[in-house]
């Protein structure tokens, strides 16, 4: 559910800092301390420059330093985006996961969770862990011990912080009612 109108809205050009332009140069390139953001998500997190910017760095090398797959890394971040009925989230990945490769069937079948016949054994227990941190903050055994069959310790690390990131990520968007990008 997005609210109808955000309760912060994308900072006003008047109100843009040297702090704040450096900060949206940090996701989208130097052009950008002038231009600004086109993403109403950095014009909102704008606001706090201060946390915003460390922040976007550590995405940055998340995203960009990434061992595992981008379909995988996908596939997470929508189940996350899913659960949390996260609009922004949802919209922006479902995007991203078809340029990595997954079909409509794919995007349905993460509604549903790790059950459909069409998830490989790492996509189905990455599912679960998503699904299992989300209900209690924790991975059961047998899960973990899934994970572990096909990702080594730095990965399984790496798809946590993934989990992590996009659980903050979808509450922050929800609750400040980050709005669609108008196209």
């Amino acid at each position: 559910m997005t609210l109808t109108a955000p309760r912060i809205p994308p900072l006003p050009q008047a109100e843009w800092t040297a702090e704040v332009r450096d900060f949206f140069a940090i996701m989208e390139g130097p052009e950008a301390r002038e231009k600004g953001s086109q993403f109403n998500v950095v014009l909102t997190l704008a606001h706090h420059p201060q946390i915003a910017a460390p922040f976007m760095n550590y995405y940055k090398t998340l995203s960009s330093n990434s061992t595992l797959s981008l379909r995988l890394r996908e596939i997470v971040t929508l189940r996350v985006a899913w659960r949390l009925q996260s609009e922004y989230e949802w919209t922006q990945h479902v995007a991203f996961a078809k340029g990595a490769g997954l079909g409509d069937e794919h995007i349905e079948a993460i509604k549903q969770g790790a059950e459909p016949a069409l998830w490989s054994a790492l996509e189905r227990d990455a599912i679960r862990a998503v699904d299992q941190l989300g209900s209690g903050a924790q991975i059961d055994d047998a899960t973990w011990d899934g994970l572990s069959r096909h990702l080594d310790r730095k990965e399984i690390l790496e798809l946590l912080f993934i989990i992590g990131t996009y659980t903050l990520l979808c509450y922050a968007f929800n609750a400040v009612g980050v709005q669609l990008e108008r196209r």
